[in-house]
């Protein structure tokens, strides 16, 4: 059995103790009273502030080598630029070296206006070793419960008969029938159903700090120059039932996952204006600030899934590369995307792709993959090593960049990465139980449903929404809680949060999903929506299987998401009221070009005439949405037509090296005095490959001139 239990409790030279008095009189000064001669011999070419961080590693003990090694990992940056004069630092290394100390100004700055004895050693203390700790802001709602309130009570079926109406059961329900019977072949009494549903619960996003420690406690936070404890909230486990599929093939058996590491969080007052923690400057964003910038990115993990090598006839997927940064550049991407000072960085899912090793050797390869991963074979697992390795440790700056607004992707449901999911990013309390896998899918203790959170933000509305386990495409999905059914759970979110008294009064509204609203697929021989049961919340009529009756907030100006592992832009003519769809899945994991595959008429063709296109004429019949099923119904039947379309160009088209190159991470820009946006689509150099203009809810895309 894998029961979790909790961890030892670490040696002495693992904790984190609070500093004496006496300490913290020699980092004060250390930090305050080193004179210039003194200064220069430590820091060589390293600004004031990072000067004095330096200055109080050596004063509790660290060789210079050791500060400087723990201050480059905060910082993102290497020890060898550290050591460089700013001035010979390429653009990103410098803006990052201009961040971090303008960031330990601040908590120098904070801590010197205080009257607590122990704020300068909060402000400036031992570092811990890269590894140890990681430090951010997330928008959360730590009063609301994890999962959602919204649930199928019963489904009614409208059957022939004196009868008339006769009571339905769940388990009798369309996709408990069986994978042989799919949502495409469902019969008039599967049409007549009707669902009884509860209401969904909207969560208040509030500023939270969120620490991940080997330390057996949890730190003390910095705030305005005043200590504020933070509580726990997962404790360090081992032994989390996982799902053991993606390494036997069995998802009937479970393996441990281990977190080692304790997760511990705290709920920021609103009028902090400094905070920090483990001597990094948590970034903060007041509720009445307008945002101006946002960094997304998506679909950021590193695929290693099992159980059989790709190419083998077994069920596997082609093995990504996680030690090639040209193979994998999330840590570039982070590091590029950081470099912007965003207001708010948005990730719409997918974090955790290290599920199990591909046994054998893929077609082509010199080496079997258990070669080939043999130096990271330790991160795949469902537990932390996995989580660190994937999403922590290669975000770098980018996670205290700014406040992180996080929805989580199929990935990080409870049939794969959902144990992790709720320990560290979900924006809700921790579950009363500890979330782990089921093969027969508890809900109680890990569902794969919750309610929306709404974060105001000025004149914006961000609403993140949870809706990894909607469907592609007709039938049963792999991901367990799955029904028929479960568009009108989001058609009920959806209807409330377009009726809230927030979203309405906001200039404009974003919704953060992980699977798309509008998209479009093409890795066989046709071209697929792969947005059906989204679609189906918001499809008109009464609530049943074929419709949600959802709607979308009147001033919805975009949708943000990933799932598709590519870059695509979607805009609709102005008098179908529909929003702009961002999809950005490109920002580490293996990219899936917008081209054919082997089979059919079009074997590796590009699948849209052209990569980028505005004011397209409804009668062009060259483009997907012509041919792609389930494509979105207006409330006048007529289908909507999209009139301009942006995704990322195929190199090789035609052959069966075709591919797409473009992984990368987009800046929202503001337009100044408006809530018009330009988007700007940068690849791991911060080299522009796109700039795309929202105003209103249509948008224009231009690739730049060459």
């Amino acid at each position: 059995m894998n029961r979790h239990r909790p961890l030892p409790a670490p040696t002495l030279q693992h904790r984190r103790l609070p500093l004496s008095l006496a300490v913290s009189a020699a980092l004060l000064l250390a930090a305050c009273a080193s004179g210039p001669q003194q200064q220069a011999q430590q820091a060589q070419a390293l600004p004031p502030a990072m000067n004095k961080l330096l200055g109080a590693q050596e004063a509790a003990g660290l060789s210079r080598a050791e500060g400087l090694r723990r201050i480059a990992a905060r910082s993102g940056l290497s020890v060898e630029e550290l050591q460089q004069q700013p001035s010979r630092l390429d653009p990103i290394a410098q803006d990052l070296l201009a961040r971090f100390e303008r960031d330990t100004q601040a908590l120098i700055t904070s801590a010197q206006a205080s009257s607590q004895p122990e704020a300068m050693a909060l402000a400036l203390p031992l570092l811990d070793t890269p590894g140890r700790f990681y430090a951010w802001t997330q928008f959360a709602d730590m009063a609301q419960a994890p999962f959602s309130t919204s649930h199928i009570t019963a489904v009614t079926a409208a059957t022939p008969g004196a009868q008339g109406q006769q009571r339905g059961s769940l388990e009798h329900e369309v996709p408990f029938s069986g994978p042989e019977l799919k949502a495409a072949n469902a019969t008039a009494t599967d049409l007549a159903a009707r669902y009884a549903m509860s209401d969904p619960s909207l969560g208040r996003g509030q500023q939270v700090a969120r620490v991940i420690t080997a330390a057996a406690q949890c730190p003390q936070l910095l705030v305005d120059g005043r200590p504020q404890p933070m509580q726990v909230r997962a404790p360090a486990v081992r032994g989390v039932a996982s799902n053991a599929a993606a390494q036997t093939g069995d998802k009937r058996q479970t393996i441990g996952a281990d977190f080692e590491l304790l997760t511990c969080e705290a709920t920021l007052p609103p009028a902090a204006q400094v905070v920090g923690v483990g001597g990094q400057r948590l970034a903060l964003r007041p509720p009445q600030a307008q945002v101006n910038r946002v960094v997304v990115v998506g679909d950021t993990g590193c695929r290693v899934q099992g159980p059989h090598a790709f190419g083998s006839g077994k069920p596997g997927a082609p093995l990504q590369d996680c030690s090639d940064e040209s193979d994998w550049p999330w840590r570039r991407i982070a590091r590029a995307a950081a470099s912007f000072n965003p207001d708010l960085i948005i990730h719409n899912g997918d974090i955790h792709y290290r599920e199990g090793l591909p046994k054998g050797t893929e077609p082509g390869q010199p080496q079997p993959n258990e070669a080939r991963v043999a130096a990271y074979m330790d991160t795949i697992t469902y537990g932390w090593k996995s989580w660190e390795a994937d999403f922590f440790r290669p975000a770098g700056a980018l996670l205290g960049a700014a406040p992180w607004a996080i929805t989580r992707g199929n990935h990080e449901l409870c049939d794969r990465a959902g144990a992790g999911w709720y320990r560290f990013l979900d924006y809700r309390r921790f579950p009363s139980q500890e979330p782990k896998y089921s093969p027969d899918y508890d809900p109680a203790i890990c569902s794969n449903a919750t309610d929306p959170l709404l974060v105001r933000l000025g004149d914006l509305q961000l609403i993140l929404m949870d809706v990894g386990g909607l469907a592609d495409a007709p039938g049963r999905g792999r991901n367990q809680g799955w029904t028929n059914g479960d568009h009108l759970r989001t058609a009920r979110q959806l209807t409330a949060v377009a009726h809230d008294s927030n979203t309405r009064s906001a200039a404009v509204s974003w919704l953060v999903t992980h699977k798309p609203l509008f998209a479009f697929y093409s890795g066989g021989p046709k071209v697929t929506s792969s947005t059906w049961q989204f679609q189906k919340a918001l499809q008109p009529g009464v609530e049943s299987f074929g419709a949600g009756n959802g709607e979308l907030p009147a001033n919805l100006q975009m949708v943000h998401s990933g799932h598709i592992h590519g870059w695509m832009m979607i805009s609709h003519p102005a008098q179908t009221g529909l929003p702009t769809q961002y999809l950005i899945g490109n920002s580490g994991q293996a990219l899936e070009g917008f081209h054919f595959g082997a089979r059919g008429d079009k074997p590796y063709q590009a699948a849209a005439p052209e990569a980028q296109a505005n004011d397209i004429a409804a009668q062009d019949r060259r483009w997907p949405w012509h041919d792609a099923p389930w494509a979105f119904q207006l409330p006048n039947g007529a289908m909507a037509q999209p009139d301009a379309f942006s995704s990322s160009p195929v190199v090789d088209a035609g052959s069966k090296n075709a591919h797409s190159e473009e992984f990368g991470f987009v800046v929202f820009d503001r337009i100044a005095g408006t809530s018009n946006w330009t988007a700007r689509m940068f690849d791991p150099q911060r080299q522009l490959l796109r700039t795309c203009t929202t105003e209103g809810k249509r948008t224009r895309c231009e690739a730049p001139a060459k």
